[in-house]
């Protein structure tokens, strides 16, 4: 028997450490967006609201920060004539 792997998608936000998950993109951010406002109604009733925003340990916030700088650099990297030109008018000047 052939084992099935089971694909979906983690939505996780940063700013208070709550994930979601879900077996599409937008079906994991539903199911985030719905748990972010359980959090808040629940933290405004019964007088918690500073314990809302706990974030996410470092190594997550790294992995987020990590994989930005990858997608700058992937999308600077297609754009690179483009960069060249808008450079190329720079002036400088030294004080």
């Amino acid at each position: 028997m052939q084992d099935k792997k089971i694909r979906g998608f983690v939505a996780h936000c940063l700013d208070m450490d709550i994930a979601a998950q879900g077996k599409t993109q937008s079906e994991a951010l539903e199911e985030l967006k719905h748990l972010i406002q359980s959090q808040l109604e629940y933290c405004l009733e019964n007088k918690m609201l500073e314990t809302v925003f706990r974030p996410a340990p470092k190594e997550y916030w790294d992995r987020f920060y990590s994989s930005r700088q990858r997608n700058i650099i992937q999308q600077l990297s297609k754009r690179k004539v483009l960069i060249r030109e808008l450079t190329s008018n720079f002036e400088l000047s030294y004080a």
